[in-house]
């Protein structure tokens, strides 16, 4: 039986939320995400659940996938997107 992915605590729920939202207005698909980092889809759940923290070089290998600085994934800096669901709580957008 697969564990379920608990959020540590709010900052990394918040990072993993700003992360999730973002791929998801790229248009980019977990398992294609995973191959590219050479990780699981799980790792990128967990990270997405705010239960584990990504790397630091698989954040910026991620964020040159999505065409995006790697502060906009860490939250760190905005950037206009197109949302197509709710944004999360304490992150804003100039959509």
């Amino acid at each position: 039986m697969a564990t379920v992915p608990t959020p540590k605590g709010d900052f990394e729920a918040r990072l993993g939320e700003t992360f999730r939202v973002i791929r998801r207005s790229r248009s980019v698909w977990l398992r294609d995400l995973a191959k590219v980092l050479g990780v699981s889809v799980n790792t990128i759940r967990w990270h997405e659940n705010g239960a584990r923290m990504m790397r630091a070089d698989l954040i910026v290998k991620a964020a040159e996938h999505m065409s995006v600085e790697p502060g906009v994934l860490l939250g760190e800096t905005r950037e206009e997107i197109t949302i197509t669901e709710e944004i999360p709580h304490g992150i804003e957008a100039n959509a």
